[in-house]
């Protein structure tokens, strides 16, 4: 136990980098050499002493934020329908067990580096490897250079249409999630306002969003 807390207390170390996300600038690329411990099986077992466990977590933590990071990916399944990487490691046949997924999708919201979407039944992750406040500015830039009323539905800005008002934009193409979440957070900051309620048991498509 010491051994391995050791050894992953000296990886967390050595991957700790200058962007805050821990693998820094030299494992852009997903799955390279240059992250050695998803290659390891060990990596794959959260370990029992809580010592060696926190820096474990701190790894998984870095690693689904690089992974998220390098495939632009937003939602992340955590649950049954979670598959591949980042919790899975085929070339070694080694994955986390859903436990072990909650526990690392814990550290991440306790972090501030993800927010729930769903936590009962199937748990979906919101992963902010890049910050909300990031999200919530692309979209009311994008939105105001349009030159467009400053009046939308949801169903407009969560279009994937070639036509729609978010084309163009870093959100087109990252899903309805994060863009539900980028307006909560305008709305949060004063900076939109949404009218019209969403339907019992139906989607939000009718709300509107005014940007302010």
């Amino acid at each position: 136990d010491f051994r391995l807390h050791d050894f992953f207390s000296s990886l967390a170390r050595r991957t700790r980098g200058a962007d805050g996300l821990g693998l820094g600038r030299r494992a852009r690329v997903w799955m390279a050499a240059s992250v050695p411990h998803f290659h390891l099986p060990p990596f794959f077992t959260l370990q029992p002493v809580a010592a060696t466990r926190a820096e474990q977590l701190v790894l998984w933590r870095r690693c689904v934020l690089e992974h998220c990071r390098d495939t632009r990916r937003v939602s992340l399944p955590v649950g049954a329908a979670a598959a591949g990487p980042p919790f899975a490691n085929d070339q070694i046949d080694r994955r986390l067990d859903e436990q072990a997924r909650l526990t690392v999708a814990a550290a991440l919201v306790a972090a501030g580096e993800a927010q729930w979407v769903a936590k009962a039944g199937d748990p979906l992750l919101l992963v902010w490897w890049r910050p909300i406040k990031h999200w919530a500015d692309e979209l009311s830039q994008h939105l105001r250079a349009g030159g467009a009323s400053g009046v939308f539905t949801m169903a407009e800005l969560k279009s994937a249409d070639a036509d729609g008002p978010l084309r163009g934009s870093e959100l087109f193409g990252l899903g309805s999630n994060l863009v539900r979440a980028a307006v909560a957070e305008l709305v949060r900051t004063g900076r939109a306002a949404t009218f019209g309620a969403k339907p019992v048991g139906g989607d939000d498509d009718e709300v509107g969003v005014k940007l302010l």
